[in-house]
């Protein structure tokens, strides 16, 4: 899916150019998220039936849904494949891979598909060109925030010799998956945007908490950590669609 993979290769690009680190990397991520979730699939723009989110909306954007869904996104679609990639081929993690013009051309297909896809929705919010006007300017202010932001540890290859305890990463994935799944019960309880912020915030800022505490973070710790988070959600996609027949 080209929605997917030109962000994730420039992302990554621009995270081994300029020698970012774990949390600008993040931050990279939350502007993608605002990319796939409010200009391609124009979720963040549904406030009426959208998962347990439904009819919320401040000035026309479902925030509830776009707090939980554009970590999310920061997570399993950019740091988690990156640290994985990172993890099993060691050698690559620190090499550029595309050129600057070749960039240049991959965010131009990336704004005009996105642009496409956005259109291509049956229903449209209100003042549909304001919308996505909008949500070009957020993202671009989230991206030019990632240089500005302490970069925290960098995301290193595995040191020969060294042993992981992998079970305790792939476990703590497990916890906070497990945890953050219940973002979904808490839409269907009404709470407040603010209380939406801080549970949906909590568990992400465990897990960056646990990561700060290190200089260097080895990109093998790490991708167990997304392995186990990616199979809760995994279980839990299984689930609505092969049990309860609920789309996504």
């Amino acid at each position: 899916d080209l929605a997917y993979s030109i962000p994730a290769l420039i992302i990554r690009e621009l995270y081994v150019r300029r020698h970012m680190g774990v949390f600008g990397l993040i931050v990279l991520g939350l502007a993608y998220g605002v990319f796939n979730e409010g200009v391609v699939a124009r979720t963040i723009l549904q406030t009426g039936e959208m998962l347990s989110f439904h009819n919320y909306s401040t000035l026309g954007f479902n925030v509830p849904w776009a707090i939980l869904i554009v970590p999310w996104h920061a997570f399993f679609s950019i740091l988690y494949p990156i640290a994985i990639v990172h993890s099993l081929y060691p050698g690559e993690s620190g090499k550029s891979w595309l050129s600057a013009k070749l960039c240049l051309g991959l965010g131009s297909v990336a704004v005009i598909l996105g642009s496409i896809g956005y259109f291509s929705i049956g229903t449209f919010p209100p003042s549909p060109w304001q919308f996505l006007i909008a949500c070009w300017v957020i993202l671009v202010f989230i991206a030019l925030t990632s240089v500005k932001v302490p970069q925290g540890p960098r995301l290193l290859s595995e040191i020969a010799g060294t042993y992981l305890p992998r079970a305790k990463y792939f476990f703590f994935g497990v916890l906070f998956g497990g945890i953050q799944v219940l973002s979904f019960i808490w839409g269907e309880l009404r709470f407040s945007i603010l209380t939406h912020l801080i549970l949906v915030g909590v568990p992400y800022a465990t897990l960056l908490f646990y990561v700060s505490k290190s200089v260097t973070l080895q990109s093998r710790m790490l991708a167990f950590i997304a392995l186990g988070h990616y199979s809760v959600w995994a279980f839990l996609m299984t689930f609505i669609v092969g049990v309860s027949g609920d789309p996504i």
